[in-house]
Parts: structure tokens; C-alpha cells; sequence
């Protein structure tokens, strides 16, 4: 592959996100702009189910939710959520990265983010921690478009190019990278 950013491990290849993953979409996958204006319609009070959005992982999905009626979600099948795939804000805030929790409720993807789904939990780490990587968010700042608020669409990830190990490489490499923070974590706990 010509143009790869930097060298990598032998053993390590350079692919196309979009090459690797099940699946990358996003709010608009389900129809144009009017059709989803006519067909989702968004509730403040509980409904059949939340509308996910990149704010409700600040508040742990416990407060200030929106969510969408039954229609609403089978009208956005190509974007519900199960839990356990990635999340990257698209519009204004690039580079915030979310794994989306099992919360048991229903859930679909709100506007201005796009969901990765993985065939492997692994894999779905080993992108995250990279995504949320000084290299991760320069790939991710070089595909937004610089007007007047940044952005980037799914057909630009998905061509973008990620430094992939071997699955056992990328499972050692996020177990040493979850142990340093648990570590910082409880070095933390001793300094307050």
C-alpha cells in the first residue's frame, strides 16, 4: 500500500477501517433529511427508546435523555444500537470516542455521530484506544472538513487508514493500556 503514514511492525498491516469493520453508519443511513424529520420524532419524557447521543455518555445515561417512539426506532433499523459498539462524534466535537454501554433498553443513534460495529470486542478496543490516541485523532481531524464547524461523514472513515496488529497483539496491547490506567486510577485515589 503506497502513502501509509508511518512504518509498523511486520507483522502489523494497514487497512482501510471500513475493510474491517461489520458495519459504519450513522443517523441520515436511514433515509433523506425529510423523510427522518416526518418519520423520528423526539420525546423528552420516556419513550420505546433513547436516542443516543454523544452528551449521554457525560451524564452516564441517567439524566436529560431523548428518546424516539416505536416507529421513530424501526425506521432507524440501520442505526440501532445493542451495546458494545464504538461511537465517534462527527460534527463540532472531533475525536470524542464512546463505547455505547448495554444499558437493556432500546437505543438508536442520534444525529451528529457514527457508529462502528465489530465482528470482535478486541478489535472494537484495540480502535478505540487508538481513535482516542494522539495518531487516532490526527486521522480524525484530517478527514473533517474545516468550515465553519468542523465535520466529517462515514463515507471518510470508512476509508480511513488504521494500523492494524494481530489479534492476539491488539489484546495484549489494550490489557497493558487498561492496566496503566487502572493504575493512574488508583494513584489518583491516594493523591486526593
Amino acid at each position: 500500500m503506497t502513502d501509509v503514514p508511518f512504518e509498523i511492525p511486520d507483522s502489523w498491516e494497514w487497512v482501510k477501517l471500513g475493510d474491517v469493520v461489520k458495519q459504519v453508519t450513522d443517523f441520515v443511513a436511514s433515509g433523506s433529511f425529510a423523510s427522518l424529520r416526518e418519520n423520528v420524532k423526539y420525546y423528552k419524557e420516556e419513550n420505546y427508546a433513547i436516542l443516543v447521543r454523544t452528551l449521554d455518555f457525560r451524564n452516564n445515561f441517567e439524566k436529560d435523555l431523548t428518546y424516539t417512539d416505536k416507529h421513530g426506532y424501526e425506521f432507524l433499523s440501520n442505526s440501532n444500537l445493542f451495546g458494545g459498539e464504538l461511537l465517534l462524534s462527527n460534527i463540532g466535537s472531533i475525536g470524542k470516542v464512546f463505547i455505547v454501554p448495554k444499558l437493556n433498553k432500546r437505543m438508536t443513534l442520534a444525529p451528529n455521530s457514527i457508529m462502528v460495529r465489530h465482528y470482535d470486542d478486541s478489535q472494537r478496543d484495540w480502535l478505540y484506544y487508538f481513535f482516542l490516541s494522539p495518531v487516532g485523532q490526527e486521522v480524525l481531524l484530517s478527514i473533517s472538513s474545516s468550515t465553519t464547524q468542523a465535520k466529517f461523514n462515514k463515507t471518510q472513515l470508512k476509508g480511513v487508514l488504521v494500523p492494524l496488529p494481530p489479534l492476539a497483539e491488539q489484546k495484549r496491547i489494550v490489557d497493558k493500556i487498561e492496566e496503566i490506567f487502572k493504575s493512574l486510577d488508583e494513584i489518583s485515589l491516594h493523591l486526593v
